[in-house]
Parts: C-alpha cells; sequence; structure tokens
C-alpha cells in the first residue's frame, strides 16, 4: 500500500509536500495498518517542521518516530520503558532487528530515577544520554533550562523555530502555574521545595 496518490516513485520534494498538506488525522489513517517497511518508506523523506517536529506529533504514535529514524530522515528519538509494551513498536522492532542493530542504541536516568532509552545516529545518541543524565526538575543540580531544551531540539533534529515555540510554551505554562499558585501546591503534593 502507498499513501501518495500517483503510481510512480515520488520523489524526496512531492513526499515531503504531501505529507506537509495532509492534516494530521490524514497521516494518522495513512500510516495505521502499515507494516514496518511500509512504515519505514513512508517516513523516508520527513522533514522536521514547527507543525509536526516529529512524526509522531502528526500519528499520537511513537513507532513512526522510530521508522523515521530507522529511514535515516530522523536523526535520533527518545523512548520510555513503557514505550516498549506497546504492541506496534515490539512488532516494528522485532521486524526490523538487522536495521535497528546498525542504530546507535543509549540510556540515562534522570534525576528523579526515571530512564530514557535513545534510539538514532551514534552521536546525537552520545549527547541525549550525556543531556539527560541526572537531570531533572528544580531540585536537580541540572534543571531542564533553555540550554537543555536547544541541545535536546537539536540532537533530536527539530527545526529552530520548533524549539524556540516549544521553549516559550513551557515559559508560558510555568508563568501562568506561578500566577495562579498552583505550580508551588503542585510541587508540594509531590513532596519537591520549589
Amino acid at each position: 500500500m502507498t499513501p501518495y496518490p500517483s503510481s510512480h516513485e515520488p520523489t524526496s520534494t512531492e513526499a515531503q509536500t504531501f505529507i506537509a498538506e495532509m492534516q494530521r488525522g490524514d497521516v494518522a489513517r495513512a500510516t495505521v495498518d502499515l507494516d514496518s517497511s511500509q512504515r519505514i518508506q513512508f517516513w523516508s523523506t520527513f522533514q522536521s517542521t514547527i507543525d509536526i517536529p516529529f512524526p509522531s506529533v502528526a500519528t499520537g504514535r511513537e513507532v513512526d518516530d522510530i521508522a523515521a529514524v530507522t529511514a535515516g530522515s530522523k536523526p535520533a528519538t527518545i523512548l520510555m520503558a513503557e514505550d516498549f509494551l506497546d504492541p506496534m513498536i515490539d512488532g516494528f522492532m522485532t521486524q526490523q532487528k538487522d536495521r535497528i542493530k546498525l542504530l546507535s542504541t543509549s540510556q540515562a536516568v534522570d534525576h528523579y530515577g526515571g530512564t530514557k532509552y535513545f534510539l538514532g545516529h551514534e552521536e546525537n545518541v552520545r549527547i541525549l544520554a550525556d543531556l539527560y543524565q541526572g537531570r531533572g526538575g528544580g531540585d536537580s543540580p541540572l534543571p531542564a533550562d533553555e540550554n537543555f531544551h536547544r541541545a535536546v531540539g537539536e540532537a533530536l533534529g527539530y527545526p529552530k523555530e520548533a524549539v524556540d515555540a516549544f521553549i516559550a510554551q513551557i515559559a508560558s505554562l510555568e508563568e501562568h502555574a506561578q500566577q495562579k499558585g498552583r505550580f508551588s501546591r503542585f510541587l508540594g503534593t509531590l513532596g519537591l521545595k520549589r
């Protein structure tokens, strides 16, 4: 099954334009029943944009991020332990194990003991693992500040505009929460100091 309306093999520009012009729901429907090889082919021309910085923004499925990394169109992705319980991810990783073996992998434990897993190009994976190791919230010796978010965004292949929008969104949420006093109450319920 090809997601493209024509019978010819699309060029990189045609494929990216096709994905960019599709509504997010259309991309999700177009990719839902693809096998692992078709999924890799679909995301092989992916280019990060401010609207869709990574494939799962359009589909809601982390397997699409892994497919883009496997296809070489995304430099790295971050996975959580629970992602490996997803049958789509498990099936994809099993079917594409030979291609996955060619990618670099690493992991890091954040300040709160949560483990993040990284998959992608060797340098990007190394950077992500270094950035996340021991990183955490406000009481962490390495808080997740603007420099952290910029470095993570770059290692994941996001455009500067998407990183800027994300940082602005975080700042807005923190400001709003602080104004309402919810931030302090929330941290208190977690037993954390502000």
